[in-house]
């Protein structure tokens, strides 16, 4: 899911700028409205050693005080002999300072994965601080930080950045983001390009093309499509 990946999803109207968590991995600081929902209905493929496809992802964001974001997300996966749910996410994220070029929040996690998938195993918590800089009208950095600590392995960080660039209703984002894999030190780096189209004030269409390295052992392509709704 592409808050793991990863997981994998908001769109937030502030004045005329559109901010985008998704179809990115990294996410941003932004909250819906008081009473506000933010739904995305999306899919993802990784494609390496072997095939794995997480269809629906279902990421609900509402906003249950002022600046302040509750979400649930799961997804069902699959790969070539496993078929099962690929985990729960439950989150709050409070967009505590706010500012007309930076933007901060604080986004405690909880994930949980079902044991014994190819997946992942056990649950884990995460601490995450997402913050943007607004360089224009139509241009916005995004980055954020992030400790894990799971209940069955060692703690790990994620960094992930992003940049953002609108043109009417069109958004394109360039990412990278890397992961710290804590069993063998090594070093997981994401590469992703995206795009959103805001095709109403409440729906966007979103997608995105990334890849993953480790090393020259291990590699993956990833792709992502969603569909956002604002009501």
């Amino acid at each position: 899911m592409r808050s793991k990946l990863k997981g994998l999803v908001g769109i937030v109207l502030l004045g005329s700028i559109l901010h985008s968590g998704p179809p990115m991995m990294s996410d941003d600081p932004f909250t819906p409205d008081l009473h506000t929902f933010e739904i995305n209905f999306a899919s993802e493929i990784e494609k390496g050693d072997d095939l794995k496809v997480v269809a629906p992802i279902i990421d609900v964001n509402y906003g249950i005080y002022p600046h302040t974001q509750l979400t649930l997300e799961s997804g069902y996966a699959s790969s070539r002999h496993h078929y099962r749910s690929d985990g729960l996410e439950v989150a709050v994220k409070y967009h505590f300072y706010r500012g007309e070029i930076l933007n901060v929040a604080l986004y405690p996690k909880y994930l949980f994965y079902p044991i014994n998938t190819p997946f992942d195993e056990g649950s884990s918590y995460e601490f995450q601080i997402p913050i943007s800089l607004q360089f224009s009208e139509n241009l916005e950095w995004v980055t954020s930080l992030s400790y894990f600590y799971p209940q069955q392995e060692s703690t790990h960080y994620e960094v992930g950045s992003y940049l953002a660039y609108q043109q009417k209703n069109h958004t394109y984002f360039l990412e990278t983001y890397l992961e710290e894999n804590p069993t063998d030190n090594s070093l997981g780096t994401f590469f992703n390009l995206g795009y959103l189209y805001e095709y109403q004030e409440n729906l966007a269409i979103m997608g995105s093309l990334g890849s993953e390295s480790v090393d020259s052992k291990k590699e993956a392509n990833l792709a992502y499509i969603g569909v956002q709704l604002i009501f």
